[in-house]
């Protein structure tokens, strides 16, 4: 007869997941972008608010009250939390007393949708940055904005040290200053890119993109 084990534990078939309600969490109900910094703090763009977690009590930001925060992405080398929403682009930074304070690089035109940006990646003095119609760079250094795509563009990815974004239904990457077309004919808006062994898997808006998830450039 084989050993049995029994194991008398209330919780075994408990859920470990908690939900905390926004009004715990201080933001609104709706999270677009997930970070972490180098000292463990965890940031969630939740509308207008920056929320900062860290691990036990949580604390929140805001630019003006109106700006909402769509995309965040720190920077080890500068110790800086780049954030990109509506109409702006910025940087959050702590100061001695580890206070966050926001420093504007560009504030566009509320009339202009060209100036929704929902990707920012920072790359030494470079930010890349993409809207649903446009792909700039921003040089921090001289302050200068270049645009290198203007057109019906998905979302900009940053997969293993390569650019990769979207635009109409081709999937393109950024070298230098060209771009290669590595794959063509999606059917959905790309959100998500990993790699794995050589290959790109593509999780579209919808469903993964069972025929047209896999390739190698």
């Amino acid at each position: 007869m084989p050993d049995v084990l029994a194991y008398d534990n209330p919780n075994l078939f408990k859920s470990l997941v908690l939900n905390y309600p926004p009004s715990q969490y201080k933001g609104d109900s709706q999270i677009w972008s997930i970070e972490q910094d180098g000292n463990g703090f965890v940031y969630y763009a939740s509308g207008t608010k920056l929320v900062v977690f860290d691990g036990i009590n949580t604390e929140a930001y805001e630019i003006d009250g109106e700006l909402v925060i769509r995309h965040l992405k720190y920077d080890e080398e500068s110790g800086r939390l780049y954030c990109a929403g509506d109409y702006f682009f910025g940087y959050w930074t702590r100061d001695t007393r580890g206070v966050l304070g926001f420093t504007m690089l560009y504030r566009g035109d509320p009339e202009v949708r060209e100036d929704i940006f929902w990707r920012v990646f920072p790359k030494g003095d470079i930010l890349y940055l993409s809207t649903h119609q446009r792909f700039i760079t921003y040089n921090i250094a001289i302050i200068l904005i270049r645009e290198w795509i203007n057109g019906d563009i998905g979302y900009l990815f940053y997969v293993d040290g390569e650019f990769l974004i979207q635009v109409d239904d081709g999937l393109l990457k950024f070298e230098g200053e060209d771009f290669k077309e590595c794959f063509s004919g999606l059917s959905d808006r790309v959100v998500y890119v990993e790699r794995r062994d050589g290959d790109y898997f593509l999780i579209g808006e919808d469903s993964v993109i069972p025929s047209q998830s896999v390739f190698s450039v």
